[in-house]
């Protein structure tokens, strides 16, 4: 896989990045929703989870942004691999429009 694009830093940190241990098990939403409500009584925030906080510090990574992301797969001993690219049709994203899944073309491309 081959991703081109940009990188940005990431948004202000939300009650959720504390309030949820992301990608693991929990027993029910009841559960993080109590989370959700202890990060806000400790920060002195109320609402709808939306409350600007700091980041904690085991919260961090980047935000990709990409122009093009090309897939391929080995061709096996002939080297004639299957290589798809799906490349941006305009530059909506990169100035704060957003995306949608009809703003890419998908290309196939010679080995």
């Amino acid at each position: 896989m081959r991703l081109s694009g940009l990188i940005d830093g990431l948004p202000p940190c939300r009650v959720g990045c504390w309030a949820s241990p992301q990608s693991q098990v929990i027993p029910s939403r009841d559960h993080l929703l109590a989370s959700v409500a202890v990060i806000e009584a400790r920060h002195g925030v109320t609402g709808d989870g939306n409350a600007v906080i700091p980041r904690p510090p085991h919260w961090g990574g980047y935000i990709v942004k990409p122009t093009s992301i090309e897939f391929w797969r080995s061709g096996g001993r002939s080297r004639l691999h299957d290589r798809v690219t799906y490349r941006r049709k305009a530059d909506k994203g990169a100035a704060g429009g957003g995306w949608t899944f009809g703003d890419w073309e998908v290309v196939r491309l010679a080995p």
